[in-house]
């Protein structure tokens, strides 16, 4: 296998089967995938997801949640950890993580939940991804900021018309925190999660 010296940031992948697009889905087409990105000398696969569940939009959730159970097991056999899209059903994620043993760190895509639920993740040492909350000031996620902890924070664009710099000030606007320092704890954040070296930043 390569070393990670060998590839750009921007060689890494992960390999989504989101809740939004699972009428067709097959576990053997998203291993065979996964196989085909392992294989490839050029990338290194380092996340499944975005993965999830959501009772507001996809296929019925019993059948979403039969799949994500199937991921959450693969995960566990190839040992990575999962990008979550989750929209009202932390309790049935949370409870297939605990039915099949998933105890790897998560990261919470776009996660907009009030501050009990937040620090039920964040205690249990899952990330949030932060981005276009930034400009929600009326979301949950936009008034826990300050009280946030920057260690439990990975950034993101999404489908923000905004560059990752922007997401950047814009947060460190808001959180009123020195940059460097801010800096450093998300790139921390970001290696911690992805397993990747430090000096790799």
């Amino acid at each position: 296998m390569y070393q990670l010296k060998d590839i750009e940031l921007n060689q890494l992948v992960s390999l989504s089967a989101h809740p939004w697009d699972l009428s067709d889905f097959s576990m053997n087409e998203f291993i065979n995938a996964f196989n085909y990105l392992s294989s490839r000398r050029d990338l290194k696969i380092v996340a499944l997801g975005e993965v999830g569940l959501d009772r507001k939009r996809g296929i019925p959730l019993k059948e979403q949640l039969n799949i994500f159970s199937q991921i959450v097991n693969f995960a566990n056999e190839v040992n990575l950890p999962l990008i979550i899209h989750c929209v009202s059903a932390l309790d049935d994620i949370l409870g297939c993580f605990k039915k099949y043993k998933y105890t790897r760190s998560c990261l919470f895509h776009d996660f907009n939940v009030n501050k009990i639920m937040t620090n039920k993740l964040t205690k249990t040492g899952h990330y949030i991804g932060v981005g276009q909350s930034l400009w929600r000031e009326n979301s949950k996620i936009f008034r826990q900021l300050s009280g946030l902890e920057i260690g439990n924070v990975l950034l993101e664009t999404d489908d923000l018309d905004k560059s990752i710099d922007h997401v950047y000030s814009r947060y460190i606007q808001l959180i009123d925190q020195p940059r460097e320092i801010v800096l450093h704890q998300i790139k921390s954040n970001f290696c911690l999660f992805f397993e990747l070296p430090l000096n790799s930043l």
